[in-house]
């Protein structure tokens, strides 16, 4: 028993989880005007779980026994992570070629795609393109799904240097919207890349205040010497 513990954390490290500390207050679907929105897609293909994922990670019902009844699916949630509140703006696409403005502002994109069917790889580089025009430092995600069992498997788990080295992935998992193994270590991936990015914005924000506060006091400095100067004429 302690083995297959201990096997099951092995393949979730291998699957790129977040060795972090972070304390995860709540996730609620609630909106507010005074938080910046962290935009979050999730797209690749029809019919590779995408829906399933996106209802397992923030609880929401999904019914596969109906068929879509529109593009897309906006909700709102906020995180509280280390005392610093977190707003996603979540997009679940359903059909990710008809949206225009799908992939602008984007901040964190989860790329699906089905360890089930090979063909679902195909897209991987047209998405990432798209993601990489509207949005240079959007973070990205390249998640297996394994719909059925691994009997079922048609791609093999990939070599993530390869794939990070053509695409500038941050991270490669694999999840199954089945029988939900690793979709709450994907959602802590996802709020704590974001976490992390809101930290290195508050970072470039002081430092930009600083070099503000610089030029303004170099510019009064040189605007004293010259009415001395001028004074003194």
């Amino acid at each position: 028993m302690v083995d297959e513990e201990k096997e099951k954390e092995k393949i979730q490290d291998e699957n790129g989880i977040l060795n972090k500390n972070y304390k995860i207050e709540y996730i609620i679907e609630k909106y507010s005007r005074d938080l910046i929105d962290y935009k979050v897609i999730i797209v690749g293909y029809n019919g590779i779980g995408k829906g399933k994922i996106a209802s397992l990670l923030f609880n929401k019902v999904y019914d596969d026994s109906y068929p879509p009844t529109r593009d897309f699916d906006i909700s709102y949630y906020q995180i509280k992570i280390q005392n610093e509140i977190i707003q996603i703006n979540f997009w679940y696409i359903i059909d990710w070629l008809s949206i225009f403005n799908l992939y602008n502002k984007v901040s964190l994109a989860i790329i699906v795609y089905s360890t089930d069917d090979r063909s679902s790889l195909k897209n991987i580089g047209y998405l990432c393109n798209r993601i990489n025009e509207h949005s240079f430092d959007c973070i990205k995600f390249l998640v297996g799904n394994n719909t059925r069992s691994e009997e079922f498997r048609e791609v093999p788990k990939l070599n993530e240097e390869r794939y990070n080295q053509y695409y500038g992935f941050d991270l490669l998992m694999e999840v199954s919207s089945e029988t939900g193994y690793n979709i709450e270590n994907l959602k802590k991936n996802i709020i704590y890349y974001l976490y992390e990015k809101r930290l290195k914005e508050k970072e470039d924000d002081l430092l930009f205040e600083d070099a503000l506060n610089k030029i303004r006091k170099n510019k009064k400095k040189k605007n004293n010497i010259f009415n001395l100067s001028y004074n003194s004429k």
